[in-house]
């Protein structure tokens, strides 16, 4: 992580979000703005994440890549809105 403090968070649907700025890979040509990011989703009854991906910004910043750190193989795409 870049930093332990967290860039963002919020409630909904009775879950936590928090959002953390990562470190971007040592050889990844790219701003701050464009690095990646990890989303932990917590719920006040249970005491691991309900989800934790890590979401990572394209080039072109149209889409990112999202792995799923619960199940290290669940790769995929979606477009950034």
């Amino acid at each position: 992580m870049a930093d332990h403090h967290h860039l963002d968070s919020w409630q909904e649907d009775g879950l936590h979000f928090f959002v953390f700025q990562l470190r971007p890979a040592e050889d990844a040509e790219t701003g701050p703005a464009d690095a990646p990011v990890a989303v932990f989703t917590l719920h006040p009854e249970f005491t691991t994440p309900v989800a934790a991906v890590i979401v990572t910004p394209s080039a072109s910043g149209e889409e990112a890549e999202i792995r799923d750190l619960r199940a290290p193989d669940t790769v995929y795409t979606a477009p950034v809105s």
